[in-house]
């Protein structure tokens, strides 16, 4: 069930946010704003989340009648925001895998070295044991490689996927849909130089045939340059923000 504009949207509050007019938002993000530890010193979602949601609100051109914000940490969905369209809440998920994460917290706590071969990542693989992980480490094999448009694939798959599992979490029982509903993705999918403008248009096709608009009426994918936005009419590409 969605509420309306005026109900809260969430039964424990906590603020984590204001900015009454434009020239407030900056200041109030850079305070809300987080260093993420490596995955090996004590990195939690609240720190990814945190990390995401700044990029998110300090990237978008907002616009004096959306004015005043309010940002606020909730449950299924992670955040509620209260603007002049209403109330917005955001998912946030993470798109990597298993194994992706446990080779990243290896190699933050000094396996291999700083220059290596980035390896596929692969949806479903089955989870590797840190000893298997750390001689992958240690060989540096250039493996498989990319090859044609395997890069744009793969990520396009990746996404479609982690957005799929979202419209699973969201339509359960307990998770609150509200007056308009986002998704945000901290995207560290394996990718390298991989080419957003014939990417994008194959993924919102993608996302059109899985429905996934009903349920997130807008989809972000943020890395650590480029914001993607795609809605059910568009897909629009902004540099991210450094100076949050």
């Amino acid at each position: 069930m969605k509420t309306t504009p005026k109900e809260a949207p969430f039964t424990t509050e906590r603020l984590l946010l204001t900015a009454a007019a434009t020239g407030k938002l900056q200041p109030a993000l850079r305070a809300l704003n987080v260093e993420v530890p490596g995955r090996a010193e004590g990195r939690t979602n609240d720190h990814v989340e945190t990390y995401s949601i700044v990029r998110l609100l300090g990237t978008l051109p907002w616009h004096a009648n959306d004015f005043p914000l309010k940002l606020y940490k909730s449950e299924r969905p992670d955040f509620a925001l209260s603007c002049g369209s209403g109330w917005i809440g955001i998912e946030h998920t993470e798109a990597i895998t298993t194994n992706g994460a446990k080779e990243a917290a290896l190699r933050s706590m000094g396996y291999g070295s700083d220059i290596y071969f980035p390896r596929l990542m692969v949806l479903g693989e089955l989870s590797k044991s840190s000893g298997q992980l750390i001689a992958e480490i240690k060989s540096d094999k250039f493996g498989t490689g990319w090859c044609g448009d395997s890069v744009e694939r793969s990520w396009i798959d990746a996404m479609a996927h982690f957005v799929s599992e979202k419209i699973v979490v969201a339509t359960r029982p307990g998770f609150q849909l509200m007056e308009h509903n986002w998704l945000l993705i901290y995207d560290m999918w394996t990718a390298p130089m991989l080419d957003h403008d014939r990417a994008v248009p194959v993924l919102k096709n993608r996302l059109d045939a899985i429905a996934a608009w009903p349920i997130f009426e807008r989809i972000f994918i943020l890395d650590d340059n480029i914001l993607t936005e795609l809605s059910t009419e568009s897909a629009h590409s902004f540099v991210v923000n450094p100076h949050n």
